[in-house]
């Protein structure tokens, strides 16, 4: 029997730059921090939701894992530093409201895919943003990748990382994979659902 991946509640998480507490992530923040980063431990899956693209009056909830490493694709020489990375996901739909049929209906599954990822996308842009304009610091551990671009040390020190990553124009995207759909695609009729 396959044990099971234990769920994890998430708390809000410090920040430090240089040895010195500098801000705090909210819950959504950590959460997505775990999913950018190769190097801190992952806690297990993540039950989360999101819009529902058929219904606006829905939201869908589903349980997120990474499904291995962060790809990261970094262009470190020359006037623009860039990094482009995609983190791989799988996915268990939990709620299906609107009732669409995601199973057996490659078109709206990839609807679906595609509204998830562009969500995704989203905040991850944000976040880096947020790391990149208010933090002045990289908290996902894209330093230790990065020194591998580099042939010595004394070239990598000359990068200066953290006066670099600010300025580093960074691209991330989502690949969801989905797992399963839940158990009801169908409205159950009256009578199979009478005393």
């Amino acid at each position: 029997m396959k044990a099971r991946q234990t769920l994890h509640n998430f708390t809000r998480s410090a920040v430090f730059k240089e040895g010195k507490m500098i801000d705090t992530f909210t819950i959504k923040e950590t959460r997505l921090s775990y999913l950018l980063s190769n190097d801190m431990k992952q806690p297990g899956e993540i039950l989360t939701t999101f819009n529902d693209p058929f219904n606006k009056e829905y939201q869908i909830a589903a349980r997120i894992a990474r499904k291995g490493n962060i790809r990261l694709n970094m262009e470190l020489d020359g006037e623009n530093p860039s990094i482009k990375g995609t983190v791989p996901v799988r996915m268990a739909i939990l709620t299906n409201h609107s009732m669409i049929d995601f199973e057996n209906d490659q078109n709206k599954r990839e609807t679906l895919k595609a509204s998830i990822e562009e969500t995704m996308n989203k905040q991850f842009a944000e976040l880096i943003q947020k790391t990149q304009e208010e933090l002045g610091s990289e908290p996902f551990g894209w330093s230790l990748a990065a020194r591998k671009e580099f042939r010595t040390i004394p070239e990598f020190t000359a990068f200066d990382w953290m006066k670099t990553y600010p300025e580093m124009d960074i691209d991330i995207k989502t690949e969801v994979e989905f797992e399963n759909f839940g158990r009801q695609t169908d409205l159950p009729s009256l009578e199979e659902v009478r005393d």
